[in-house]
């Protein structure tokens, strides 16, 4: 068994001590007078004179309260859940168990007598049904005729009323309502009795839930060695050298980083994908990027490919969109980094630990107090105390500022008041949800705590961490001699605001004059073009069998602006940018010869970036801060493809770019 990223906390001893005879399977009349919007009235089985105890209430006052008779099913380490044969279940503290739940010593009776209450209920409708179409004349007639036609039916039932009229208002009355209303609670009443035929079965059902928990533990062994053994995963080198000093201890960096964020390559066609980890792998070799993003001598970091999915043109075809799921599947794999010294180490795994490789769990956050989030009566998540309070400081601002428009003008635009859509109780032994949520951290830290899995078999089985100290990280000090946790993530604070990019560009462009060089005008053409082709396909009957429509298009012989491209005639009061460039004509000149022909393009200037302008390594207040870092798709195009001007790698044309 192998040591914990995250101690769980310890588990509770207290057992039931008033109700320890309470077993899962036996039967209790539950006290359900209490105010409740789950169920209807009708749902409510009262119970029968004789079995109603006038000291129900501590207090010794007189009531007459709704019982529902219910199976317990489960015993917590401070409630009792009870499910009625209507399948309504409710969680009963120990501390009110006495005062709400009667225990009931013959339920087969009891259910037994309800069976037959709500056939004989069900019988009488079918009497009053056959009584009502008797008067009709209509199952009378159906038996008397035979063969006989309509026309002979209608005569028949003329010669019984004399009144045709009355007869034709009855027969609407009888299809419209008292057939209806009678096959509705028919049905109602074939419910019931299914309900409680069902009854005896909720214990049975317990049971089998229980053999199920078995089989989960079983699975889970099966997956815990599939990760020791590495059967999931696989180890590629991607850096040779020298290993960092034996006693070197393992540094786990908290957050997840993204191989297109941190490499910014590929980034004019939408960022990197699966398919150029390769070219990642080369890049983070490098000194410079390897010390910055493993930058201990022995680390390990959680990678994926991309943040979002990448923008993917599909041509209308099966085998493309199987192209584009299975590439998009790719871009979510995770993969661990392991820095060994000068050594660097990929392994791919199918384990999701999310966006942190641990949760931000110590001793002083599991001790601290914490609000159980319930929403519609089922545990939703936990909240911090800090958090609870900024929520119930935004529902009280809200209110108020309600009230207030309510009094000033008489009337609230608003139809509902303000309310608190969740509702919150505290993280402790009083919550008969503790379970729930001490189940729910146990999970979480249980689901990170694999990790330790992975690391055990690294070091017994790979040698991406070798030579390393007879580490025995099974037990609680052999993994903190062995391993430190690093939280760049949850307690890194990035101050100030975050770089506004269209700040930054409008400071820019405010320098746009005509000869200015810019960039993002190519990217505008092709989306323009793009929209032309759609429409244009739209209208063509050669592609109505076709669902593809590009979004970008580049013409034949028409390579658009170019991607830096110098505004040939600039519009400060409309503050537009117009560009010119030469196509290739479509139809060719009567000698054979090639013609081209003038192209224009008119865009707002919002839309282009002033490279002119631009300062190198301005881009970089973007790329450090890892809040706008996430959104480099906005900025990256159009950034770096100034940075490389500016480097000499790029160089603009008429009518396109040279790289």
């Amino acid at each position: 068994m192998s040591a914990e990223i995250i101690k769980t906390p310890e588990a509770d001893a207290e057992i039931l001590d008033s109700n320890g005879d309470v077993q899962v399977g036996q039967w209790y009349w539950i006290r359900t007078d209490r105010p409740t919007h789950h169920y209807k009235p009708d749902d409510f089985e009262e119970l029968p004179a004789d079995r109603r105890s006038s000291d129900f209430d501590e207090d010794g006052n007189s009531v007459d309260p709704v019982l529902m008779l219910a199976c317990c099913i489960e015993i917590g380490s401070n409630y009792v859940k009870l499910e009625s044969p209507r399948h309504m279940t409710w969680r009963v503290h120990f501390d009110e168990f006495d005062l709400l739940c009667r225990r009931e010593h013959h339920p087969d009776e009891y259910i037994g007598d309800k069976i037959k209450h709500h056939q004989q209920t069900f019988s009488a409708l079918m009497g009053e049904v056959q009584q009502l179409t008797r008067r009709l004349a209509i199952t009378p007639i159906a038996n008397q005729l035979g063969q006989q036609t309509e026309t002979q039916a209608l005569a028949t039932c003329g010669a019984a009323n004399s009144d045709m009229g009355q007869y034709k208002a009855d027969l609407a009355k009888a299809k419209d309502k008292d057939l209806p209303d009678l096959f509705k609670a028919m049905e109602e009443q074939q419910d019931k009795i299914s309900a409680w035929m069902t009854a005896s079965a909720i214990p049975l059902k317990v049971q089998a839930q229980k053999m199920k928990g078995t089989i989960e533990q079983v699975e889970e062994r099966i997956h815990n060695v599939q990760l020791y053994a590495g059967l999931s995963e696989n180890v590629v080198q991607v850096a040779k050298g020298d290993p960092a000093d034996v006693a070197e201890p393992v540094h786990l960096m908290q957050r997840r980083l993204y191989m297109d964020e941190e490499a910014l390559l590929d980034y004019r066609a939408g960022g990197m994908e699966f398919k150029s980890i390769r070219k990642f792998d080369t890049w983070l070799a490098k000194p410079e990027n390897r010390d910055r993003l493993l930058p201990f001598p022995r680390c390990l970091v959680t990678f994926r490919v991309r943040r979002n999915d990448k923008d993917r043109e599909w041509n209308g075809s099966l085998r493309d969109f199987i192209r584009i799921h299975v590439a998009e599947n790719a871009d979510k794999q995770t993969f661990l980094f392991v820095r060994n010294g000068d050594q660097i180490y990929r392994l791919s795994t199918t384990i999701d630990f999310g966006d942190r490789l641990f949760p931000d769990f110590d001793a002083s956050h599991l001790t601290s107090k914490l609000w159980i989030q319930l929403s519609y009566g089922r545990l939703d998540k936990l909240v911090s105390e800090d958090e609870y309070r900024a929520i119930l400081k935004e529902y009280e601002d809200h209110k108020r500022e309600w009230e207030e428009a309510e009094k000033k003008d008489g009337e609230n635009n608003s139809i509902f008041a303000p309310c608190m859509t969740n509702k919150y109780v505290p993280f402790d032994r009083s919550s008969v949800y503790y379970d729930d949520a001490a189940k729910m951290i146990r999970e979480q830290i249980n689901q990170h705590n694999r990790i330790v899995l992975i690391l055990q078999g690294l070091l017994d089985r790979s040698p991406a961490l070798h030579p390393h100290p007879p580490w025995k990280i099974w037990t609680q000090g052999g993994f903190e001699q062995a391993f430190r946790l690093v939280y760049d993530d949850s307690r890194v604070l990035v101050a100030g605001p975050k770089p506004d990019f269209e700040a930054y560009r409008a400071k820019l462009n405010a320098s746009l004059k005509t000869g200015s060089v810019t960039v993002g005008q190519q990217d505008e053409w092709e989306l323009h073009e793009g929209e032309k082709e759609a429409n244009k396909r739209d209208k063509d009957y050669r592609f109505r069998n076709s669902d593809y429509r590009p979004s970008r298009w580049k013409p034949y012989g028409n390579k658009g602006p170019g991607v830096v491209a110098a505004v040939a005639d600039y519009k400060p009061k409309a503050k537009k940018c117009v560009y010119r460039w030469q196509r290739v004509k479509l139809i060719a000149s009567k000698y054979g010869d090639e013609e081209t022909t003038d192209c224009t393009l008119t865009i707002d200037a919002a839309k282009v970036l002033n490279v002119d302008a631009y300062t190198p390594g301005d881009f970089r207040q973007f790329f450090a801060d890892p809040r706008t870092r996430a959104e480099y798709l906005q900025w990256a195009p159009m950034l770096l493809t100034a940075e490389d001007y500016k480097a000499g790698k790029t160089k603009h044309v008429a009518g396109g770019c040279e790289e």
